[in-house]
């Protein structure tokens, strides 16, 4: 995600990326460098390196 939405800001970034991980349907897997501490909140599994 961090590549497609380089140009939006924030905020707005943080509100895709809790849409994407609410929705009881579907995986999401993320790699990215700057993991919000409200996504971290919402994520059954994540992995820090």
């Amino acid at each position: 995600m961090d590549e497609s939405i380089v140009a939006v800001v924030e905020r707005t970034a943080l509100e895709i990326e809790l849409m994407m991980v609410e929705q009881p349907t579907i995986t999401v897997i993320m790699v990215t460098q700057h993991l919000q501490p409200q996504l971290r909140k919402k994520l059954t599994k994540y992995w820090l390196s």
